[in-house]
């Protein structure tokens, strides 16, 4: 039996989390308490931050796609310019 089918006949829907009596909903209630503290941890530091906080920028720092993140190739491009500067050597796409 699936963990929802189990958790679902014993949610309380006004508490949003479910009776918390067995292993398995502790656990889901454990996720859902860490869930809505990092959801409260982002939403602060975008607000203490002073910037302006809409659903949509929210969501993206949530999931770490916001305007700051970068792909792993971006990142290593970055540290080989830098390096190229330290040394002073031109960089293979300053070449071209």
């Amino acid at each position: 039996m699936h963990l929802w089918i189990k958790v679902h006949y014993r949610w309380l829907p006004k508490e949003g989390r479910t009776v918390g009596r067995t292993k398995e909903e502790k656990e889901v209630n454990t996720y859902l308490d860490n869930l809505r503290g990092l959801i409260f941890a982002k939403y602060n530091e975008m607000f203490l931050a002073g910037e302006q906080v809409t659903a949509r920028k929210h969501k993206c720092r949530l999931i770490s796609k916001d305007e700051k993140s970068m792909t792993l190739l971006e990142l290593f491009d970055d540290y080989i310019k830098d390096y190229a500067k330290l040394v002073g050597h031109a960089t293979p796409s300053q070449q071209r």
